[in-house]
C-alpha cells in the first residue's frame, strides 16, 4: 500500500458510515428504531471507524483540509444533537459528531483516539439508545455516559486527544462540549418513556442490569483491557470541555435557542426537501413505466412484427452503405 494511502482509507470511512442521507424514512412509533435500529446505525458505524486504529498515518497536503472538514462535521453534529427533539430523531447527528471526532483523533497522529471515540460510540450511545424507561437511578446512572466523553484522566476517552490539533482545538472542544451536553439532556429526559411498574418482576430485574452492565464497562475500560487504559490524557483540554458543559446545560434549559427543534430530516409534507424526493420517486416510476412497455411491445405478440421491422431497417442500411 502506498505511504499516503491511508489518508484516503480515512476519508473512506467517513464516506461509510452510513448516515447519509437524513431523510430517514421511519414512522416515529416504530418499534425497530430503538432496537434493531440502534445496532443498525451504532455497529456500522463502529465497523468503519475499526480500521482508523490500524492506520499509520502519514501527513500530506491535504490532511488539514479533511481536518477542516472533520471540525466542521463534528461541531454541526453537536449543535444539533443537543437541539435535538429526543435521543432517537438526534442519533445520526451523534453519529456524525462522534465519528468526526474519531476521524480528528486519527488525523492528528493518536492511534488510541479513534478506538476509544469508537467505543464511546457504541457503549455511551447504546445505553442511551436502548434506555426506553423512565426509571430515577437509571437516568442518574446514565450520567456515567458524560464522564466517559468528558476525555478527563482515566475515563474511557482519556487518550484521545494525545495528538497535534493545532488551530482546530478551540472547535474540537466546541464540538465535544456540545455532544456532552446533548447527552446530559437526552439522558436526564424523563418525558416520553415507559414505566418498568407493568412489567414483570423479571424484566424489572434484567432490564437494569442491562443498561448497567453497558455502563460497567465504560468505567473498567479506562482502568484496564487495552492500550488507552489508566490514561492521563489532555488534562487540562479535557477540563475546559468539561466546563463548557456544564456551561451548555445550564444555558440549555434557560435560553430558547438551545430547546429542541423539529429534526429537519423528519420534514413536513410541504417542505422543499420532501418535494425533491417526491419528484425524484415520480421520476423514477415515469423511467420504470417506459421501460416495461419497451419490454412488453418488444416481447408481445408484436415482438416479431418490431423484429422484422429492425431487421429491414438494418439491411437499407448495409445497401446504402455499399452504393
Amino acid at each position: 500500500m502506498p505511504p499516503n494511502a491511508s489518508v484516503y482509507l480515512v476519508l473512506a470511512a467517513g464516506l461509510r458510515l452510513g448516515v447519509y442521507p437524513l431523510h430517514l424514512p421511519y414512522s416515529s412509533e416504530s418499534a425497530l428504531r430503538r432496537g434493531f435500529g440502534t445496532g443498525l446505525r451504532l455497529v456500522g458505524a463502529v465497523s468503519s471507524l475499526s480500521v482508523l486504529g490500524h492506520l499509520q498515518l502519514i501527513p500530506a497536503g491535504f490532511t488539514p483540509v479533511l481536518m477542516f472538514f472533520a471540525v466542521l462535521a463534528a461541531v454541526y453534529g453537536g449543535w444539533m444533537w443537543l437541539r435535538a427533539p429526543d435521543e432517537l430523531n438526534g442519533r445520526p447527528y451523534w453519529v456524525i459528531g462522534m465519528a468526526s471526532l474519531a476521524i480528528l483523533s486519527a488525523l492528528s497522529g493518536n492511534r488510541i483516539g479513534p478506538a476509544a471515540w469508537s467505543a464511546a460510540l457504541i457503549l455511551v450511545g447504546g445505553a442511551l439508545f436502548l434506555a426506553s424507561v423512565q426509571n430515577l437511578w437509571l437516568n442518574r446512572a446514565m450520567l456515567v455516559g458524560a464522564w466517559s466523553l468528558s476525555s478527563l484522566p482515566f475515563s474511557l476517552t482519556a487518550g484521545a486527544w494525545l495528538g497535534s490539533l493545532g488551530l482546530f482545538l478551540p472547535l474540537v472542544i466546541a464540538a465535544q462540549g456540545l455532544i456532552v451536553a446533548g447527552f446530559v439532556r437526552h439522558a436526564l429526559r424523563p418525558a416520553g418513556r415507559d414505566s418498568l411498574d407493568s412489567q414483570p418482576g423479571w424484566t424489572r430485574a434484567v432490564y437494569p442490569a442491562g443498561i448497567g452492565l453497558l455502563l460497567f464497562f465504560q468505567l473498567l475500560m479506562g482502568w484496564l483491557g487495552w492500550d488507552g487504559a489508566l490514561q492521563i490524557g489532555a488534562w487540562l483540554q479535557a477540563l475546559i470541555a468539561s466546563l463548557l458543559t456544564v456551561g451548555l446545560v445550564w444555558a440549555s434549559r434557560r435560553f430558547r435557542i438551545f430547546n429542541p427543534v423539529r429534526a429537519h430530516w423528519v420534514t413536513a409534507a410541504e417542505s422543499r426537501l420532501n418535494s425533491l424526493y417526491q419528484w425524484l420517486w415520480s421520476l423514477y416510476r415515469g423511467l420504470a413505466r417506459l421501460s416495461q412497455a419497451v419490454i412488453v411491445t418488444l416481447e408481445g405478440e408484436g415482438g416479431i412484427m418490431w423484429t422484422l421491422l429492425f431487421l429491414a431497417l438494418f439491411i437499407s442500411l448495409l445497401a446504402q452503405g455499399a452504393q
